[in-house]
């Protein structure tokens, strides 16, 4: 038996050293090269982070993100909000809230990241409420 495999070209610094990673004033000379290794680290240390919540494997070998009882900081039970409200603390990333209202249903709260699906004849209001960590 015979298993060929292909490979795809990657150019690291295409991706996470791209505009979508670099904000405008910061797209000089060798800075592109520094972002995209910087990412890399930063995406990496969250992959294992993530490998290092898993617990298991239960009965049937499956795995799961561990639960948190420090509803206080993590009231979601997700060790992960502290990661998130540490991140935003220090970066004052802009983060926006909406609340989409079809009447007469009780309104919907979303992130500008998912958005809910759009009912028949549209939305009688949707809001947009900046907010900051």
């Amino acid at each position: 038996m015979h298993i060929e495999y292909r490979t795809r070209d990657y150019d690291c610094v295409a991706d996470t050293g791209s505009n979508r990673h670099l904000g405008t004033e910061n797209r000089l000379a060798g800075r592109r090269e520094q972002r995209a290794l910087l990412v890399t680290q930063f995406y990496m240390a969250i992959s294992r982070l993530v490998i290092d919540a898993l617990v298991g494997p239960d009965a049937h070998d499956r795995y799961h993100m561990e639960s948190n009882d420090d509803l206080s900081n993590n009231p979601r039970g997700s060790t992960f909000q502290s990661f998130l409200h540490l991140f935003c603390n220090i970066t004052n990333a802009p983060t926006d809230v909406y609340v989409f209202h079809k009447a007469p249903n009780l309104p919907i709260l979303s992130t500008f990241m998912y958005p809910p699906p759009e009912p028949h004849g549209g939305w009688d209001s949707v809001n947009r409420y900046p907010i900051r960590f």
